[in-house]
């Protein structure tokens, strides 16, 4: 799994939030045979949240300048595997 950039504008933040989708802010490999995918930042930006689905909120207000983000993700144990986590990824947000 590897964290991507997300670039946003400023002008978008003034008046609302923004919500980012899984798909965009993460790269997830091999997804089909890991367990079901649980999302928490570990460090931050407190503007910047992150739900356990993996959606990446960027809240009203955030100023123009690069923040990274640590993002930690979990898998689920299934039937034909075991629970563990995976290493804490990068998380690039630019609101220019």
């Amino acid at each position: 799994m590897t964290g991507k950039t997300i670039t946003v504008k400023a002008k978008t933040l003034k008046n609302a939030s923004k919500t980012i989708a899984l798909k965009k802010a993460f790269k997830v490999a091999n997804k089909a045979s890991a367990g079901k995918l649980a999302f928490e930042k570990a460090k931050g930006a407190s503007k910047i949240v992150v739900k356990s689905g993996g959606k990446v909120v960027l809240k009203r207000g955030l100023a123009k300048k690069a923040y990274t983000v640590k993002v930690r993700a979990a898998q689920a144990a299934t039937k034909n595997y075991k629970a563990k986590t995976i290493k804490a990824v990068k998380l690039t947000v630019k609101v220019v």
